[in-house]
């Protein structure tokens, strides 16, 4: 008997190391078993099975409808709309670090522990402060009477500073939803409403807090008129447009009352006075082809930006917290991507392709239109790699563009638009692309046979957005377009670095012709490479009965 009983005492801290050391290879590779995040478990979960479960029961709690009551005001909400944020990952590092410190008579206490009586994590959860003030302030702003700080005021009829005293108030209590909120988030249930009272709103600042303040701003005012300056743009900020910029806050840190300046009153005066004459996009140089050398014909300007933000901090600094009348407000500087002296840079160097069209017998607005959309393009430059766009170029089409009312091709009929005849435009780009060996991204041909683009299947029609011609510059290199028109020959010139590659031509082939005037068309593009490689890039076009688009000479313009 003594014997089993010594064999039995023996046995018992075995069985139990035993069993300690299973439990820690059972939960060696998934969350250890009877853990849970508030009422959600992840026991015996693996990591991606637990992260799973977790984003979907966050998200059921997160859009959950609840009630929020106060003041006899009933609304409905989410925890996410109330701003309440639940870190999925953080919340499943915290679960999957439960009985993993490494210390493992500490891990096995963990996990034993765990698997006898439970463990529940609190998930990592915050809310949203400026969204959470912002949905309860629309909530109850029925009922709510939020305190009024004591604050500095321009005053109008006498021209000078004056305080304006506080006023208590009465809100809705945001901190008890606030609270209610994290407690529910903690267990991921909720409750079936939250009842909140009414409580005092105190103002933060007192009219006796302002005296400083208000002797600051009388100072400020004192140096009207005030001169901004940025870049080449100079103005002056009156004794009145100062007062009305000067405004209160309580003091983060110490709660006294702080000078400031009020951002509205500040950024309009900023965008109505100042923006317009300094803020400017950069612009490129652009160049033309004289006598075999590139030659610079629109120079590049740097472009100008004022900063609103930084624009406000230095006027704070020079304001609030200095003596000056005259402040230079900082402006940003972008230069051009191709300055005026890029030309040799950018390998332009020999004359790659060109595109021709006549517009023979055109009437005088679409002779006009032509020459307006063409003179766009002469001397862009087309970046290596870039996709070209006819229509991003081109830009808005309307009588505040130059152009005027000529027939186009619109919605089942041939009516006059501003801008009617840039096919023309767009047809001559399109050849000398193809001419170049470019890779066509975009293009579509016309609705009906066009007599000024010759045989068909070579033209290429637009309309801003879509249709659009679109072309790849894949030379290596920049492609330089320069435009010219002499009488009605259009020609668009193509001048970069050649790189060997010969373009040969299957085309246009006219087919399936019929008396109505409708016909088909195909044109194969096909492009030698110097290293032997050949591509080849077929456009087929399909051409209905001019007769399905009568002219409709009634101006919809009008």
């Amino acid at each position: 008997m003594p014997t089993r009983a010594l064999t039995l005492a023996l046995l018992t801290p075995a069985v139990a190391g035993v069993f300690l050391l299973g439990v820690e290879a059972v939960n060696a590779s998934r969350i250890i078993y009877g853990l849970h995040v508030g009422i959600e478990s992840l026991g015996g979960a693996t990591q991606q099975d637990a992260q799973m479960l977790l984003a979907q029961r966050f998200g059921i709690f997160l859009d959950t409808p609840l009630t929020l009551t106060g003041g006899g005001v009933t609304v409905t909400r989410t925890p996410r709309q109330l701003g309440v944020q639940i870190n999925t990952e953080a919340t499943l590092a915290q679960a999957w670090d439960q009985g993993r410190s490494g210390a493992l008579l500490s891990d096995l206490s963990a996990q034993l522990t765990a698997l006898v009586s439970g463990t529940t994590l609190i998930p990592v959860v915050r809310i949203d402060d400026a969204v959470f003030a912002a949905n309860l302030a629309d909530a109850f702003r029925a009922i709510d009477h939020p305190a009024q700080d004591a604050a500095l005021l321009w005053d109008t009829k006498r021209g000078e500073i004056v305080r304006v005293p506080e006023q208590a108030g009465r809100i809705v209590d945001r901190a008890m939803i606030r609270a209610s909120l994290l407690e529910a988030a903690a267990s991921l249930k909720l409750p079936p409403a939250i009842a909140a009272e009414e409580i005092n709103d105190a103002p933060r600042l007192a009219i006796n807090d302002l005296g400083d303040v208000e002797t600051r701003a009388r100072e400020v005012v004192s140096r009207a008129p005030i001169t901004l300056k940025a870049g080449d743009t100079s103005r002056q900020v009156t004794r009145l447009q100062l007062g009305l910029w000067l405004t209160t806050k309580p003091d983060p840190a110490t709660g006294d009352a702080m000078l400031i300046l009020d951002e509205t009153h500040v950024n309009g005066f900023l965008e109505r006075e100042i923006v317009p004459s300094v803020n400017r996009e950069a612009v490129d140089a652009r160049f033309r082809m004289e006598n075999g050398r590139v030659t610079t014909f629109a120079l590049a300007r740097d472009g100008q930006d004022l900063n609103l933000e930084e624009a406000r901090a230095v006027l704070t600094l020079e304001l609030l917290g200095g003596t000056a009348r005259e402040i230079t407000l900082p402006v940003a500087i972008t230069p051009p991507q191709i300055g005026n002296n890029a030309a040799e840079e950018l390998g332009i160097r020999e004359l790659l392709a060109a595109g021709e069209s006549d517009f023979k017998g055109s009437p005088a607005n679409r002779i006009h239109n032509i020459k307006v959309g063409t003179a766009r393009f002469s001397g862009v430059l087309i970046k290596p790699g870039e996709e070209f766009s006819f229509n991003t170029i081109l830009g808005p089409v309307g009588p505040q563009t130059g152009y005027k009312p000529e027939l186009v091709i619109k919605q089942n009929k041939t009516v006059p638009e501003y801008g009617g005849g840039l096919c023309q435009v767009a047809t001559t780009a399109f050849r000398a692309a193809v001419y170049a060996g470019l890779p066509i991204t975009e293009r579509r041909s016309h609705a009906y046979v066009v007599r000024y683009y010759g045989t068909p299947g070579f033209d290429a029609t637009i309309y801003p957005p879509h249709p659009d011609l679109r072309f790849t510059n894949d030379t290596g290199h920049h492609i330089l377009v320069q435009t010219n028109i002499v009488g009605t020959k259009l020609r668009f010139e193509f001048y970069g670095t050649a790189d060997g590659r010969k373009v040969e031509l299957v085309g246009p082939r006219v087919y399936g012709q019929k008396p109505d005037g409708s016909a088909k068309a195909t044109l194969t593009m096909r492009v030698l490479g110097a290293d032997g490689t050949t591509r080849e890039q077929t456009f087929n076009s399909s051409y209905r009965s001019a007769a399905l688009y009568p002219i409709d000479r009634r101006n919809p313009l009008e």
